[in-house]
């Protein structure tokens, strides 16, 4: 059996298994759970819709698609494929205050 099949294995065997304490459910590849306080709906041709604050009593994780190169982000400019950190969504970002790294090309 290769390393990658008894990695499934391992994944599968582990997903939903309550039997493990202090974890969160796994993610399935290719997802990250992030605390999201606003919901932004846009429809099919991308426009905006509607936005919602989420009340953080109603546990506001989310989960989120991300790539290679976002989800083991730290401090790099790798952005979420359909959903981010408004630092990553807002080029005038860093004209309220907020200290971070400008990560918009100037072309």
């Amino acid at each position: 059996m290769s390393w990658i099949q008894k990695l499934y294995e391992t994944y599968d065997a582990c997903a939903g298994n309550a039997n493990i304490p202090d974890i969160e459910e796994l993610c399935p590849v290719g997802y990250s759970v992030q605390n999201a306080h606003i919901e932004v709906v846009i429809d099919k041709d991308g426009m905006f819709r509607r936005a919602s604050l989420i009340q953080k009593e109603n546990n506001p994780k989310t989960l989120i698609p991300v790539t290679e190169g976002s989800a083991g982000r730290t401090s790099g400019e790798d952005p979420h494929p359909l959903c981010d950190s408004l630092q990553y969504c807002a080029g005038d970002y860093v004209q309220y205050g907020v200290r971070c790294t400008n990560i918009f090309s100037t072309e």
